[in-house]
């Protein structure tokens, strides 16, 4: 294999009979978006990219959603049962966790996209939402003293 081939040799190449795929390296804002799946894209119509950037918002409305859920069914295990969790609690425990995992590697997915506006809203979304929830949690479910 040839090391020192030039752009254009490299992009004519084929290696292992397959054919190499060009991926962004920087964030680009254009409102024209493919979103986790090729069937999934805005077409360059804003309201198809306005509801993509709903999607991608209710995704970390939902991770944030299940890691609340999580604090909570731990914070009343331990205050009803004195910390011991029965198999179906560990269960349902150990299945919130794989969603809210699942979803996180969908956001990182959708913001490897490299969409400035993907981006932005990943943000805006867990900063908003992690603040709300924080709150509730803070607020509803500490030890008070």
């Amino acid at each position: 294999m040839n090391y020192t081939a030039a752009p254009e040799e490299l992009a004519t190449s084929e290696p292992l009979g397959m054919m190499m795929m060009m991926m962004y390296m920087s964030f680009y804002n254009t409102n024209d978006l493919v979103l986790l799946f090729k069937q999934i894209d805005s077409k360059a119509d804003n309201s198809k990219y306005a509801g993509l950037l709903a999607i991608v918002a209710c995704l970390v409305l939902m991770m944030e959603a299940l890691s609340f859920m999580r604090f909570k069914s731990v914070y009343q295990i331990n205050n009803l049962t004195q910390g011991e969790f029965t198999f179906t609690q560990k269960l349902a425990l150990t299945g919130n966790y794989m969603l809210s995992v699942t979803l996180a590697y969908a956001i990182m997915l959708c913001i490897m996209s490299f969409n400035a506006g993907v981006f932005i809203t990943v943000i805006v979304s867990l900063t908003a939402c992690h603040g709300g929830f924080g709150y509730y949690k803070h607020t509803y479910y500490t030890f008070k003293q």
